[in-house]
């Protein structure tokens, strides 16, 4: 949900440089912008997640902050040093990847499935769709 929303907002956020700056802006703005605010969108996502897990751990609402601040670094960078944003993105796009990975192994759901049930027309019980019987 938050990486939906944060490529949205780099759309944005993407126009209105473009109609401030120029088209030129968008060459090497747009593609690493995307990735850049997916990357700012998950480890606002991730502290959120941690927050409501723990019921109310402030300290991972700061770690949220540093989506703020790194967002900064990325908006001076892009215009000072374009090498160094490269270079940031790509540092960053591992970030939702392991942080994706990790939560996959350590859910408590992991290896269940959601198998629609319907009520069977002889005893009542709740039995598996695809189930013949």
């Amino acid at each position: 949900m938050y990486g939906a929303a944060s490529v949205g907002f780099a759309s944005l956020e993407n126009l209105i440089y473009v109609l401030s700056y120029g088209l030129e802006v968008m060459f090497l703005r747009a593609p690493l912008s995307t990735v850049a605010h997916r990357t700012f969108g998950s480890i606002w996502g991730y502290a959120l997640g941690h927050h409501y897990a723990s019921g109310g751990n402030s300290r991972m609402l700061i770690f949220g902050s540093l989506a703020v601040g790194v967002h900064a670094l990325f908006n001076v960078l892009v215009f000072a040093l374009p090498l160094a944003v490269v270079g940031l993105v790509i540092a960053g796009g591992f970030w939702p990847v392991n942080a994706l990975n990790w939560g996959q192994r350590v859910s408590s759901s992991r290896r269940k499935r959601n198998h629609p049930q319907i009520e069977c027309q002889t005893c009542g019980t709740a039995v598996i769709l695809r189930n013949r019987f």
